[in-house]
């Protein structure tokens, strides 16, 4: 289920909590358990208080877990796509063979 619309968030807001970053960082798009991640990166796991945010890696079309206190509180939010190197065509494409 997503929650709030896309933002632009700084590249320096990153490193702050949630509370302390600018505006615009905190108008993400957020992503529930159960939820399908849309892209391959690194996203930001925002917890229910218990413990601090922290960043988690998904990939593309796996579905985001529950938290195993704060259950569907959990949400998650996009910092930074990255390809998953078996996703990548030049890793992963037609006719690769490896060099040993």
């Amino acid at each position: 289920m997503l929650r709030e619309p896309l933002g632009q968030p700084t590249a320096e807001a990153w490193h702050l909590p949630l509370s302390r970053m600018p505006s615009p960082a905190r108008n993400h798009q957020y992503f529930s358990p159960g939820d399908k991640a849309p892209v391959s990166g690194i996203y930001r796991a925002e917890h229910d208080g218990h413990r601090a945010d922290h960043n988690i890696t998904a990939v593309r079309g796996e579905e985001f877990p529950q938290c195993r206190k704060c259950k569907t509180s959990v949400r998650f939010s996009l910092i930074s796509g990255a390809d998953y190197v078996r996703h990548d065509w030049d890793f992963a494409g037609p006719g690769i063979s490896l060099v040993k």
